[in-house]
């Protein structure tokens, strides 16, 4: 079977491909404003993930400052115990084992970082005999100057042409094993003794494993030198040859970041201390694990230290002769508390109204082309008219019916987005109906997070709704109308109490209302607009006391009901609603009545972020103004003034 294909000589205008051409084009701004939502929505999407990323960036290095701070003040107090006892021995001629053990008794107490506070004196051999009798003679049994052998085991030391030994040490039960150590004995303990006393200068140690034999053997020193006679000697020489000792004091990294810390929350951060300056495999002096971990995990290798990945700071430390740092690195439980739904919801409430409107443009598209064939029609029975004069009447009577068509057509039109929003209520509705059912009959069967996501999916359709009726009463508010009437604000302020009745109860709250003056004005507007003062002051209310709202009123001047009949306001007054709620800052004043602006977040203080910009529409609408006065925590007063009287002129505007 063969198949012939003829394009040449097709006659397409005859096949209506024009039409279709034409029908097609019809719906490339319904295209477009579909792709502009998707695209909407995914540059909001990524703005607001990237401001979330900064506000946990901002939150994490705050903290982190917050710790450094501590740590550093941990630092300085270590800093100046050794330096008070330092100052002790260069004010002093002589200081007894029993003098230094008093001296150093109220530290001891305050700080639990500290292992030990001891005194090292230079000793040159030929003093050694004297210090040992002298020692024992003050109760140390069997008290000689020591050295830690190959074994961990502590010996004496041999002849020396001098030594720095333990001689007063505080608290003396745990430190035994260091009583008569030999600080020139360990070579990174001799490093540090001669840049302290060639520099005169506070000098602190790497990371050193203590001679006390306790449970944490990590440890670091701090030097103070003390020359004789309380002199600090220009030249390295002179400082060699005065020389008399050391105050020495004995600290453990862990206890002593611990005790700065106490008094913050450390849940959430990991966070290691190092020794930069000293050799690889000996930085970490220590590791915390956040409290907010089940298990234990690792510390930060000094590789990992070197090339950190992802979200973490790094700090430096001032400790003299030293170089530490601190980094920092957030769990994944203190990323997960800075992560908001807010991403997600803004992206779902734009491709929603993208949807809502590329509906809307396909609705009218399709009530354009109806309008089009109609056009059409006309058309014919014009040229139908032309061509047959014996059937005007019939042509006269087909156009007035077409004209009428397309006059309803019109009407629709400007009905359409007010018929719109209502009907957007109902797929709404029946979101929330048909969750409900699910919930009843399937609910049991659902899992957690099933019944989580049910959960959003009503919260969000309620949410909508909510919208799309503040929206509707929005766009009632006009600048034209029907004709205002004599309004008892009293009486309103009294009915819509009534209606808070059951929101009243539940919160423990009361409205107070006063005498409120007569004035010309929509009543519905006037409900609306002391509904929504009234309930704010409830719904935003402070968790430590019972709500409480206030309205009052008086005149502001003018003539009243004796003014000038021809002016178009004989004078006005003023009703002010009061509360004690949480209120906000001032400096927000001039932006809380512009529409969809809220100055606090989602969960207790739901909204849509209308109400104000509907108060103020009333407002205005009315001839008159809105005002707030604030202080967060000390509640709001919201201030309207309106004509009392009006013209019949503009009454009938």
């Amino acid at each position: 079977m063969n198949l012939i294909v003829t394009w040449g000589h097709a006659d397409l205008s005859s096949q209506g491909y024009p039409v279709v051409a034409s029908s097609l084009r019809r719906y490339i701004p319904a295209a477009l404003t579909l792709g502009a939502g998707v695209v909407l929505s995914i540059v909001l999407f990524s703005l607001i993930r990237e401001r979330e990323q900064a506000l946990t960036q901002a939150v994490f290095e705050r903290e982190a400052s917050i710790r450094v701070a501590a740590i550093q003040s941990g630092i300085d107090r270590s800093l100046e115990i050794v330096e008070s006892i330092g100052g002790l021995y260069a004010a002093s001629d002589k200081i007894e084992r029993r003098d230094f053990r008093a001296f150093v008794q109220e530290p001891l107490s305050r700080h639990k970082d500290i292992q030990a506070l001891e005194w090292v004196p230079r000793v040159k051999d030929s003093e050694r005999a004297s210090y040992e009798e002298a020692a024992r003679v003050d109760g140390l049994d069997g008290f000689q100057f020591t050295e830690r052998m190959v074994q961990g085991l502590m010996d004496r030391a041999p002849p020396q042409t001098e030594y720095f030994p333990v001689y007063y040490v505080e608290p003396l039960t745990g430190n035994e094993s260091a009583m008569g150590f030999d600080l020139a004995s360990s070579a990174t303990r001799l490093e540090a003794l001669e840049r302290a006393r060639d520099s005169g200068e506070i000098v602190a140690t790497g990371r050193i494993t203590l001679v006390q034999g306790t449970g944490e053997q990590s440890g670091y020193l701090i030097f103070r030198p003390v020359y004789r006679n309380g002199a600090t000697h220009g030249t390295v020489q002179e400082r060699r040859e005065s020389l008399e000792g050391y105050a020495l004091g004995v600290f453990r990294a862990g206890r002593m970041v611990e005790e700065s810390l106490k008094e913050f929350p450390v849940a959430g951060i990991d966070f290691s201390v190092y020794d930069e300056a000293s050799p690889p495999g000996e930085r970490l002096l220590y590791y915390h694990q956040s409290r907010a971990r089940g298990a234990a995990a690792p510390a930060l290798g000094e590789e990992r230290a070197q090339a950190s990945e992802g979200l973490h700071l790094r700090a430096a430390l001032d400790v003299p002769g030293r170089r530490w740092s601190l980094l920092f690195s957030p769990t994944p439980e203190f990323l997960a508390a800075q992560r908001t739904l807010r991403a997600w919801e803004v992206l779902a409430a734009v491709l929603m109204f993208t949807s809502l409107l590329v509906a809307y443009l396909l609705t009218e598209l399709a009530r354009t082309g109806k309008i089009e064939r109609l056009a059409t029609d006309l058309s014919k029975a014009n040229k139908a008219l032309e061509r047959q004069i014996t059937q005007r009447k019939r042509a006269e009577e087909a156009l007035k019916s077409s004209a009428a068509r397309l006059e309803r057509s019109n009407r629709e039109l400007e009905q359409f987005a007010s018929v719109a929003a209502h009907d957007l209520q109902e797929p709404l509705r029946k979101v929330q109906t048909f969750g409900e059912r699910l919930r009843a009959e399937a609910g049991p069967q659902l899992t957690a997070e099933g019944l989580d996501y049910l959960e959003r999916m009503q919260d969000a359709s309620g949410r909508m709704r909510t919208l799309i009726d503040d929206l509707l009463t929005f766009s009632r508010v006009t600048t034209k109308g029907e004709a205002f009437v004599p309004v008892d604000v009293t009486g309103v302020a009294r009915e819509v109490v009534s209606d808070l009745e059951a929101s009243l109860e539940e919160e423990g709250g009361r409205v107070e209302v006063g005498h409120l003056p007569h004035i010309d004005a929509d009543p519905m507007q006037v409900r609306q607009l002391l509904q929504n003062l009234i309930s704010n002051g409830l719904k935003f209310r402070r968790l430590d006391q019972a709500p409480v709202v206030k309205v009052r009123g008086r005149l502001l001047g003018g003539s009243g009901d004796r003014g000038d009949p021809a002016s178009p306001v004989n004078g006005m007054c003023e009703i002010t609603v009061e509360d004690n709620g949480i209120g906000f800052d001032e400096k927000y004043i001039d932006r809380i009545f512009t529409i969809f602006q809220r100055l606090h977040g989602r969960g207790e203080y739901e909204g849509t972020g209308i109400g104000l910009a509907l108060c103020r529409k009333i407002a205005e609408r009315h001839g008159g103004t809105i005002t707030a006065t604030s202080r967060p925590g000390q509640g709001s007063t919201f201030a309207v003034t309106l004509p009392v009287k009006r013209s019949s002129r503009q009454a009938r505007e």
